[in-house]
């Protein structure tokens, strides 16, 4: 798991489950997929078909920086911008009473 950091603020905001570390020093980003919803929103799910015949446009890659911290644990630094997309993505787990 990887420890997902308000990158503005240093705030613990919980954890990505499908990201394990410690990731190699050379490593700065992790890529991330994105898709933009009818909302303007971006998801890492492609948005639904609503007339059955709409394809899900191509993805976007998002690149969210990444370091070890002190213990060797791999942090996600999440850009203002971009905290939404992290804390509505699906291997995201906040923390218990967390208020975002």
């Amino acid at each position: 798991m990887a420890r997902a950091i308000r990158q503005d603020t240093s705030e613990f905001l919980g954890y990505l489950i499908e990201l394990y570390g410690p990731v190699p020093p050379w490593v700065k980003d992790w890529p991330f997929r994105a898709w933009r919803h009818p909302d303007g929103k971006l998801r890492n799910w492609p948005p639904v078909p609503v007339d059955g015949i709409m394809r899900a446009p191509p993805h976007l890659e998002l690149r969210i920086p990444i370091r070890n911290n002190a213990s060797g644990e791999a942090e996600v630094l999440v850009p203002p911008n971009l905290l939404d997309f992290i804390q509505n993505h699906s291997a995201f787990r906040a923390l218990p009473n967390h208020n975002a």
